[in-house]
């Protein structure tokens, strides 16, 4: 079977030795929770993106939810985002009080500015205070006509780099735009813990410290709460596990980069075939690698047949979540997003396939077409 995600295995032939270590000295040190090897990953993560400040929370989702609390917007505020992402976008926007406003895709699948002038967007501009683009599969945005847009409208950028660690645009690693960057720690994550974690940047010192407040239950100092938070922190084990994990991200980022490259030579013209665009100022780090096809789960079934994991990332648009119900939208609102859901297939895609499997993932594809 051809793991599509990650190989836990293999990665830690690399790194477990080093990672066991750092777990020890946690243990030892009995601090599990708030203690140094959380403040050296902030710092040493922080470096990393280019941004002055770092702070660790216990997932993406919090990331992005404590992210948004910190900018005081009132309550029911509108966040514009992408109806292709997972789910958890949208539920960290309610999660921080606020309302998701959804607005459609273009042919990178990410948040598009184009779309910014329809009726019903311009309808709601004065109510939406932020804007939360995705990376979505490592891929960056079109961030700066996005920033022109918050800047023009008075509203605060946000970014969910979840799938972006070391993703960069116009030569800046994404996060870094706007106010804030958001990203996860989940385990199958191009940084990923080996438990769960996240991380929000910023250059802003007024909005760490509060950042820093909210995410332990809004204190300023031990048992004062000036403010209304949270219960959200990055422990001691993940920090000490992603310390060590960092310092091989640019070399899983390279491997991730040639696997990608072999799948766009090889791939192109195949069938039906699409990959979502690459802008020419971009640099994907690849999380998923994603094809498009109207063919979708019959390829599906037959690389599963042929023991070749995939996914589908994402079956259904926020927009069609009956969770979202409320919001009101309804099945055409935006085509784009919707026509994508039904196409998108991600396929084997981590830094520890062998040049043997990836190209066993290609022939069983181009197998499939004749």
């Amino acid at each position: 079977m051809i793991n599509w995600f990650v190989d836990f295995k293999k990665e830690l032939k690399e790194v477990g030795q080093e990672v066991k270590i750092g777990i020890d000295n946690v243990m030892e040190s009995g601090r599990f929770v708030m203690g140094p090897k959380v403040a050296e990953f902030e710092k040493a993560f922080a470096n990393y993106v280019g941004v002055k400040y770092a702070v660790g929370v216990g997932n993406g989702t919090d990331a992005i939810s404590i992210a948004l609390q910190a900018l005081d917007l009132s309550k029911g505020s509108g966040v514009l985002t992408t109806p292709l992402t997972a789910t958890y976008t949208g539920l960290a926007i309610n999660m921080a009080g606020l309302t998701p406003v959804f607005s459609d895709i273009g042919l990178d699948l990410n948040l598009n500015h184009k779309f910014f002038k329809l009726p019903k967007i311009l309808k709601s501009s004065d109510q939406i205070k932020a804007v939360l683009p995705v990376h979505l599969y490592g891929n960056p945005c079109e961030i700066s006509a996005v920033g022109d847009f918050c800047v023009n409208n008075g509203a605060y950028l946000v970014e969910d780099c979840a799938q972006a660690h070391g993703a960069n645009y116009q030569g800046k690693i994404v996060g870094t735009f706007g106010d804030l960057g958001c990203f996860s720690f989940y385990p199958t994550k191009n940084l990923g813990a080996y438990g769960d974690g996240g991380a929000i940047v910023t250059n802003d010192e007024d909005i760490y410290f509060k950042l820093r407040m909210i995410r332990e239950g809004g204190q300023s100092e031990k048992y004062r709460h000036d403010i209304l938070g949270v219960n959200s922190r990055l422990d001691e084990i993940q920090a000490a596990v992603l310390l060590v994990k960092l310092k091989f991200l640019d070399k899983w980022t390279a491997r991730r980069k040639e696997i990608a490259k072999y799948y766009l030579d090889n791939l192109a013209g195949v069938g039906d075939i699409r990959f979502p665009k690459v802008n020419s100022v971009s640099e994907p780090v690849y999380h998923l690698f994603v094809i498009l096809t109207s063919r979708r789960d019959e390829l599906a079934k037959l690389l599963s047949e042929k023991e070749i994991k995939t996914g589908v990332h994402y079956p259904i648009p926020l927009h069609l979540q009956k969770c979202f119900s409320y919001l009101g939208y309804k099945k055409g609102d935006f085509p784009e997003a919707e026509r994508a859901s039904c196409e998108v297939l991600s396929i084997p895609m981590h830094p520890y396939l062998t040049d043997i499997e990836i190209e066993e993932v290609v022939w069983n594809i181009k197998g499939f077409w004749k």
